[in-house]
């Protein structure tokens, strides 16, 4: 038979982590010239004695009407390189531009030492400018 419990008095719950983050954001922005199909970008390195837990991208592409967008984020987590596909779910044309966004939840881990690294390919065409910007927000937490 189970035997009924009841908290007596109050309870306080803390987040052993908390002290430990430190929050983090950043945007970089990939310029393509005419006749450009893919290029990268890297944010700053993960500072010595953290680790970037990044918890939400977002992601911004334009180009001439017709190119599609394979966009990619390269971590290193302990030690192991890794990539991350994208996926563009908003569509929009302003004239002779499609603008593809999306901003996803994740959970990454990058090792200190490391660059985020994001990579952009267009296809179907290179005509004209176009650009992809990448926003990452989350925080850093220390480590051994």
């Amino acid at each position: 038979q189970p035997v009924p419990t009841a908290v007596q008095g109050t309870v306080n719950v803390k987040d052993v982590d908390q002290p430990a983050r430190q929050p983090f954001a950043g945007l970089k922005s990939i310029c393509y010239d005419d006749g450009v199909a893919q290029a990268f970008t890297d944010f700053d390195p993960v500072p010595a004695g953290k680790r970037l837990v990044i918890e939400t991208v977002t992601v911004r592409t334009q180009a001439a009407a017709g190119q599609i967008w394979d966009v990619h984020m390269f971590v290193k987590t302990n030690g192991v390189p890794v990539a991350h596909t994208l996926a563009l779910s908003t569509f929009q044309t302003l004239g002779d531009i499609d603008i593809r966004t999306a901003t996803l939840p994740v959970r990454l881990y990058a090792d200190a030492g490391s660059q985020v690294r994001v990579f952009g390919h267009r296809q179907y065409g290179t005509i004209g400018f176009a650009g992809v910007d990448v926003t990452l927000s989350g925080h850093y937490v220390n480590v051994p």
